[in-house]
Order: structure tokens, then sequence, then C-alpha cells
């Protein structure tokens, strides 16, 4: 069987990179792979949370930058008005009620799951 872990050396070149708008998504992509190559090397749950924590306040602020780097982009372009801002707010709150409800449903799958202290596995 493979090992279990990830390109180590390309994470850490995916994260050397600037963080910028244009760079987001593969930055996005390298914090992700590091919580599983954390998880896959099985590290102590304090460490695990650090990282964890780290990825999604990086993630989160990536999205940020691409948002103003997109609405900075239609102001120079003249093309952002309040209608456009509306129509945006409508769709993004869309998309977020349905990971919510998404993540909401898994979960109540976890909490299905055996813990430690479960007799049956």
């Amino acid at each position: 069987m493979a090992s279990p872990i990830l390109n180590e050396d390309l994470i850490a070149a995916m994260l050397s990179t600037a963080s910028t708008a244009e760079h987001g998504l593969d930055l996005r992509t390298a914090a992700f792979f590091m919580l599983l190559d954390a998880y896959d090397r099985k590290v102590e749950r304090d460490a695990y949370f650090k990282i964890a924590l780290a990825a999604v306040q990086f993630c989160e602020m990536m999205g940020r930058l691409e948002s103003v780097t997109g609405l900075h982009a239609s102001f120079k372009a003249n093309t952002l008005n309040i209608d456009t801002l509306d129509e945006a707010l409508v769709r993004l709150t869309s998309v977020a009620e349905t990971h919510r409800k998404n993540l909401g449903a898994d979960m109540q799958l976890l909490m299905q799951c055996p813990g430690d202290n479960d007799t049956k596995h």
C-alpha cells in the first residue's frame, strides 16, 4: 500500500507563494492538504487543532482578499452598483445556507459514530 503522506515539498512550495487573489485557490488547497497531512501523520490533538485553526483562518482571509480584489476591479471598471451588490449578497447567502445545512447534516452523522467509551464499534 502506498504511503498516506502527501507530497509535502509541493505543499510547502504552494504555501511559499505570495498571498494574492491570483494564488488564492492554490493557497487554500495547500492549507487543506496540510490538514490532511497532519491527520495522516497522526499529530496530537492540540497540534492538529493549531494547524486546523491556522488553515481555516487563512482560507477565510484568502476568500476575503479575493472578494475585495474583485470589488476593487469592479470599482475601477465602474461596473459596481448597488443592484450588483444586492444580487451578489443574495447568491452568497444562498450558497452559505446550503453549506451550513450540509455541515449540520454531517454533524448529525458524526454524532452517531462510536466514541472511545462505546462498547460496540
